[in-house]
């Protein structure tokens, strides 16, 4: 977790809320939002702390992006397991690109994750 956040730090914090009130913990979710000036991107963490799937909407207010996103996750249903020698990758950030459809602005978050989304602006 250390490392996404390292490597998904932003230059600029932005605001960050769910339900109008700071994403600290309602639903079950907390997030924060950077804007990168290096890479030109918005970049949402959002924690799913819940035993549940967690859909939910982002909306990015006055920004442009392109209809493309990726998305890195950190799930795993064990939270007491660990890599080992043995499985040396047995817990792992899944990389993936995904189309953003900004008529709906909605992705499903895994239970229990930690997932850094970004979006690159036009």
């Amino acid at each position: 977790v250390q490392k996404m956040y390292g490597q998904n730090a932003g230059t600029q914090l932005l605001h960050t809320v769910l339900n109008g009130e700071k994403a600290i913990g309602q639903e079950n979710l907390y997030a924060s939002a950077v804007f990168d000036e290096k890479t030109n991107e918005i970049i949402v963490k959002v924690v799913n702390t819940s035993t549940n799937t967690n859909k939910i909407k982002i909306y990015l207010k006055g920004r442009s992006v392109e209809p493309q996103i990726v998305t890195e996750t950190l799930a795993y249903p064990e939270l007491d397991a660990v890599n080992s020698i043995a499985f040396p990758s047995k817990i792992s950030t899944k990389i993936a690109e995904q189309p953003w459809n900004t008529k709906t602005n909605r992705i499903t978050l895994a239970a229990q994750s930690f997932t850094v989304i970004k979006f690159k602006l036009n």
